[in-house]
């Protein structure tokens, strides 16, 4: 039984749509990710130079 080249065309134009909004949304995650972890890092950063600050008075 042979495909419809119609149908399989719509269907791959379909797959390739999902991947790539699948692949901006997993960037997005990511660069959300990122950005949280460089405001943890730099809380961090703050709360040792107060705690550090602190220690010698």
């Amino acid at each position: 039984m042979s495909a419809n080249p119609k149908i399989t065309a719509i269907h791959n134009k379909l797959v390739s749509d999902y991947i790539a909004v699948t692949r901006a949304e997993h960037a997005a995650w990511l660069d959300e990710r990122k950005a949280a972890m460089e405001r943890m890092e730099e809380r961090r950063r703050q709360a040792l130079k107060y705690i550090l600050k602190n220690k010698e008075k």
